[in-house]
C-alpha cells in the first residue's frame, strides 16, 4: 500500500490572482521526487514562475523525506536544461527514447540533491 501511495501522481499549480499560469506534475518515490511536464503559459514565461514552482516542489519533497529531485529533459531543449542547471541540477545520464513510427528522442536525466 505504501508503494502505491508514494507513486501517486500529484501536481503543483501556480496562480496569478485566480488564473493558473504554470504547473508541474510529480511522483514521490522512495528517496526522490520525480517531476515532469513543467510548464508556464507563454505570456508568463521569463518571470521566474518555473523557479518558484520548482522551489515549492523541492520544499514539498523535503517535507516528505525525499533527498533529491529528478527529471528527464529532451536534449535539444537547451533552455530547459539551462533553467535546471541554474538552480543546481546536473546531468547524470542520457539515453535515446524510441517512439512509435521510428522517432528517436535524445533525453538527459538531471538531478539535484535536496538539503
Amino acid at each position: 500500500m505504501r508503494k502505491a501511495m508514494e507513486e501517486r501522481e500529484q501536481a503543483i499549480i501556480a496562480f496569478h490572482e485566480t488564473l493558473p499560469v504554470g504547473m508541474v506534475r510529480f511522483i514521490l518515490r522512495s528517496d526522490a521526487v520525480y517531476f515532469y511536464r513543467l510548464s508556464v503559459i507563454p505570456e508568463k514565461q521569463g518571470h521566474g514562475i518555473a523557479k518558484i514552482i520548482l522551489n515549492n516542489l523541492e520544499e514539498f519533497a523535503r517535507e516528505n523525506g525525499k533527498n533529491k529531485a529528478v527529471c528527464r529533459v529532451r536534449k535539444n531543449v537547451e533552455r530547459n536544461i539551462k533553467l535546471y542547471q541554474s538552480i543546481g541540477f546536473h546531468i547524470f545520464d542520457h539515453e535515446t527514447v524510441h517512439k512509435s513510427g521510428g522517432i528517436n528522442i535524445e533525453v538527459v536525466s538531471m538531478q539535484k540533491k535536496l538539503k
